[in-house]
């Protein structure tokens, strides 16, 4: 049986941010596609930017912080728009990310008279 192979974009891009960084990163990409699709001029680019910079936080744990920046053009022109946000992250021993630790120990488990 073969591992799986761990992908930052399927496994742990979808959890940055509760989830809506995905979604932010989406509506910019498809708002700058149509921007350029409008445009008069076929040389004009729109541009989007995922800079993702990581800092440690505990000894297994580092915080994200996640920017995205997009570069739409307008009729003379363009804007340009930075939005960061930041998720806390695991870091397992095979190099994972997740947002949950990977072995959580039983906090319910029942004890037995002599833990008491």
């Amino acid at each position: 049986m073969q591992k799986e192979q761990y992908k930052f974009g399927q496994d742990t891009l979808p959890d940055l941010d509760g989830g809506v960084f995905e979604e932010k990163l989406s509506r910019a990409i498809s708002d700058v596609a149509r921007s350029v699709v409008l445009s008069d001029d076929a040389k004009r680019t729109g541009k989007v930017v995922i800079e993702l910079t990581v800092s440690k936080i505990g000894e297994s744990q580092v915080q994200v912080a996640h920017k995205l920046s997009q570069k739409k053009l307008t009729a003379k022109g363009d804007v340009t728009e930075n939005n960061t946000t930041s998720t806390p992250l695991f870091v397992h021993t095979s190099g994972k990310l997740s947002v949950f630790q990977q072995k959580q120990e039983d906090m319910f488990k029942a004890q037995t008279q002599e833990t008491i």
